[in-house]
């Protein structure tokens, strides 16, 4: 018999901000939880938030669905699979996130 876990999150806008900034998401097929914190104060902090949960979740599921591909991003040869799949992801929407911070005048600096 498996563990079965059930998941809640929550965020909360907390005491020095109008608005919540944070984003979240589950990619149950790789057991994968995503949070991004909002940088309250910074430019777009909410819409990077956001951009950065979803590009990582892209980007897993694009691999899960590859088994040829190859990793873009170095990551050093002590880690396995997983950490380098999850430290590419997390490139891969970094560089998503600068492409786009300098596409849109809004989310310069972002």
């Amino acid at each position: 018999m498996g563990i079965r876990i059930h998941t809640h999150a929550l965020t909360d806008v907390g005491l020095q901000r109008d608005e919540n900034e944070d984003a979240f998401d589950i990619v149950p097929e790789s057991r994968l939880y995503i949070v991004a914190d909002g940088m309250g104060g910074h430019a777009s902090g909410q819409v990077a938030s956001k951009m950065a949960v979803e590009s990582i979740r892209q980007y897993i599921r694009d691999i899960a669905s590859n088994k040829d591909h190859q990793f873009t991003y170095p990551v050093p040869n002590r880690y396995g699979p997983p950490e380098q799949l999850l430290s590419n992801a997390i490139q891969w929407a970094n560089e998503r996130l600068f492409i786009e911070s300098m596409k849109e005048r809004e989310y310069e600096g972002m």
